[in-house]
């Protein structure tokens, strides 16, 4: 594995130990990055195998930059509790989601996709670190729920109905 995969890690341990909301937000998407930096052959194709977790670093961004933006740059602020609103929660969702259900595709079996795969669970702390803000609503908890629900059934199938490869056949 090369280093700068492994470098990947850093960034996210880091952001485990911060109480603002933005850097937590930018460990999370420097990690992604490092995750998605091409190696030698077919960069184009580790571009597209990694858009997810690009995708939902910038979902985090947003989302945890409404939170800076209303209030919120740090979690234990007074009035922190305050700036979370329906927008900032639907992005940080979204960026939660978005790695898990990255998992059914068949590209991650290696490499940096393999690190993404096992790193995938990560993506849920941003959410449920929300939960110190204050108790979610209820739509927001039904949301959680609901979407979390389809995803998980979503990569059971996936995996379920997922071809397998060509190999030895079992003795009989």
């Amino acid at each position: 594995m090369p280093a700068r995969r492994a470098l990947a890690l850093l960034p996210l341990l880091a952001s485990y130990a911060l109480a603002s909301t933005l850097g937590i937000a930018l460990g999370f998407l420097a990690a992604a990055v490092l995750l998605a930096l091409p190696g030698r052959a077919q960069p184009r194709r580790a571009w597209l195998e990694a858009a997810p977790l690009l995708l939902a670093a910038l979902c985090l961004l947003a989302g945890y930059g409404a939170l800076a933006l209303g209030g919120a740059a740090v979690y234990d602020a007074r009035l922190a509790g305050a700036a979370l609103s329906s927008p900032a929660f639907g992005l940080v969702l979204l960026a939660a989601l978005l790695p898990i259900g990255a998992l059914a595709r068949a590209e991650y079996a290696t490499g940096a996709g393999l690190l993404a795969r096992c790193l995938a669970p990560a993506w849920l702390y941003p959410l449920a670190r929300l939960y110190s803000l204050g108790p979610w609503n209820a739509g927001w908890s039904l949301a959680a729920l609901l979407l979390g629900g389809a995803l998980a059934c979503w990569c059971a199938l996936a995996a379920l109905f997922r071809a397998q490869p060509a190999g030895r056949a079992w003795p009989a």
